[in-house]
């Protein structure tokens, strides 16, 4: 289990549990008669953090059950706290200089921006442009922002950056939920919703979690090694890396909200290790070669694209 360290504030570990919780038997996708149904999307970016978060393995007693939120928040675990306290620690120490190698690196605008401009090209979707939110208290706040929304769905997109305590793979990853608020789509979906919170999974008619991770992948188990790589030339390679990973997140994302195929179609078992030993009890269902690394489908939907960070032209990154 990973758990992430954040430097904001706790809000989004209240707030955004709420779009983790809530088990479906099966992810929901846009289906055709909904997707010819919608005719307004508001969207809303949900951002919490000002920098880059560090990533560590969390010692669990119940590792087999636990839940985690979309930035890491734990649910429902017995959590052994001294050692992830610890960890934590040095997490935070290792992650101290990557930070300040990448100051002035603006998440939340550049993800911003590459949504507003990719989101029209889902031309049935009628997307309006990205509202950016960074000060959700609690479950109650995204509730309230729904019944607020005037659209048929709200596409809510909750993105996070990091990167892991042993300095090996830095991550790009949204959390995507759409929820519908119009009468007509919520019929045609058969939406049901008896009690709050309305903004979860159970509620939702699309949702998926896309991620890239740029991994070293070097034999040297030397961090100050890695560490070198990533803050040389003032971070050019890991500002290169959240850059790329950016992009890729927010086209794949584009590409999954036209495809309506269910999950339990994609059968298909392939033989493919993660990198970055973060995917368990997860199986492959297809594997395919991108510009700089491979994308895999995992079994629950979820798509991640893999890619040696060195084989990256850092030259590009601002």
């Amino acid at each position: 289990m990973i758990h992430a360290t954040h430097h904001r504030s706790a809000l989004a570990i209240v707030a955004l549990l709420v779009l983790f919780s809530g088990c479906v038997a099966q992810r929901p996708v846009f289906e055709p008669d909904i997707q010819t149904a919608i005719r307004d999307t508001g969207t809303t970016l949900i951002v919490d953090q000002e920098e880059i978060n560090a990533t560590y393995i969390v010692q669990n007693s119940s590792a087999a059950t636990a839940q985690f939120g979309l930035i890491g928040g734990l649910i429902g675990a017995v959590v052994d706290a001294s050692v992830n306290s610890t960890r934590a620690k040095t997490a935070e120490e290792r992650v101290a200089d990557i930070r300040n190698a990448i100051l002035g690196f603006d998440f939340e605008t550049t993800m911003q921006g590459h949504l507003d401009s990719s989101l029209t090209e889902v031309t049935w979707l009628h997307a309006r442009p990205v509202e950016v939110l960074t000060n959700a208290q609690s479950s109650d706040d995204l509730d309230r922002l729904l019944r607020k929304e005037t659209g048929d769905v709200h596409l809510f997109v909750s993105a996070d950056y990091s990167i892991d305590a042993e300095l090996n793979a830095a991550r790009v990853s949204l959390e995507v939920i759409a929820v519908p608020r119009s009468k007509t789509v919520r019929e045609i979906s058969g939406w049901t919703a008896d009690r709050p919170p309305y903004v979860v999974r159970r509620t939702a008619i699309y949702q998926n979690t896309i991620s890239y991770a740029a991994y070293m992948g070097l034999t040297s188990s030397d961090v100050e090694e890695r560490e070198e790589h990533w803050i040389d030339n003032q971070g050019a390679l890991l500002k290169k890396a959240l850059e790329t990973g950016i992009n890729n997140v927010v086209r794949t994302l584009i590409v999954d909200l036209n495809d309506s195929t269910p999950d339990t179609e994609r059968t298909a078992k392939v033989d493919f290790k993660d990198p970055t030993k973060a995917t368990v009890g997860l199986t492959a269902r297809s594997v395919k070669d991108t510009d700089d690394g491979k994308q895999v489908r995992w079994s629950d939907g979820s798509i991640v694209t893999y890619a040696p960070a060195l084989s990256l032209t850092a030259s590009n990154a601002r």
